[in-house]
C-alpha cells in the first residue's frame, strides 16, 4: 500500500513537473500591441501607428494605386508614451505622446508642412496598418473607413510608387515585377 502510494506520488510530480516545463516552451505569438492608431491627417493622407515593448512604428502615406508622394517608415523608441521619431533619410519626422486610448503628435512632412494629429485608439473591421517586403522593395498601406492609402519603396533608389491594388483580404499584389504579401502590423517590425 505504501508502495502504491509512493508510486502514484512520484507519477503525480512527475506529470505536474512535465506540464510546467511544456508550458514555458510554447511557441510565442506576435508581441502584444500597446496601442494601435489610424488617423487621417488630411484629405489626402492617412498615419498608421502601431506602439509595442517600448517601440513605435508609423507610416504616413497619401498613395492611391498608381501614384504618392508621401509614403515612409518611422521607427523608433518611447519613453513613457513620449516618441521623436524621423525617418532614416530624413526630412519626415512624427513627434508626440499617446496612452492605450489616445495620440497626440505633430507630423512634419519633407516640404515642411506641419500637421497636428489627434485620435483615438480603436479600429474598426478592417481599419489598420498592413506591411510588405520583399527583395528591394517595402510596402506599407493604411486601412481608415474603408478607404486606403499605399506606397512601395524601391529602397535602393528610394523610388516611390503607388500602393497597387491593395485589399484587406491580403492578397498577394505586384509592383514593380515584385510579388509583396501584405500583412497586418500588429507590432512593430524593427
Amino acid at each position: 500500500m505504501v508502495r502504491m502510494r509512493m508510486n502514484h506520488f512520484i507519477v503525480s510530480v512527475a506529470a505536474a513537473l512535465s506540464l510546467l516545463s511544456s508550458a514555458g516552451c510554447e511557441e510565442q505569438g506576435p508581441a502584444p500591441v500597446d496601442a494601435q492608431f489610424v488617423l487621417r491627417v488630411d484629405d489626402s493622407i492617412f498615419l498608421g501607428v502601431v506602439v509595442s515593448e517600448g517601440e513605435v512604428e508609423a507610416y504616413p502615406c497619401d498613395g492611391d494605386e498608381t501614384s504618392a508622394s508621401v509614403g515612409a517608415w518611422l521607427r523608433g523608441a518611447h519613453t513613457d508614451g513620449v516618441f521623436d521619431i524621423e525617418h532614416e533619410a530624413g526630412g519626415l519626422r512624427l513627434v508626440g505622446s499617446f496612452t492605450e486610448d489616445t495620440l497626440d503628435a505633430t507630423l512634419t512632412l519633407k516640404d515642411g508642412r506641419s500637421f497636428e494629429i489627434s485620435g483615438a485608439a480603436g479600429l474598426l473591421e478592417d481599419d489598420g496598418l498592413y506591411w510588405a517586403v520583399a527583395g528591394d522593395y517595402e510596402g506599407g498601406w493604411v486601412v481608415k473607413d474603408g478607404e486606403v492609402r499605399g506606397a512601395v519603396i524601391h529602397r535602393p533608389t528610394s523610388t516611390l510608387s503607388g500602393g497597387g491594388s491593395f485589399s484587406t483580404s491580403l492578397e498577394p499584389l505586384m509592383v514593380g515585377g515584385v510579388t509583396l504579401q501584405p500583412q497586418l502590423l500588429l507590432a512593430p517590425s524593427s
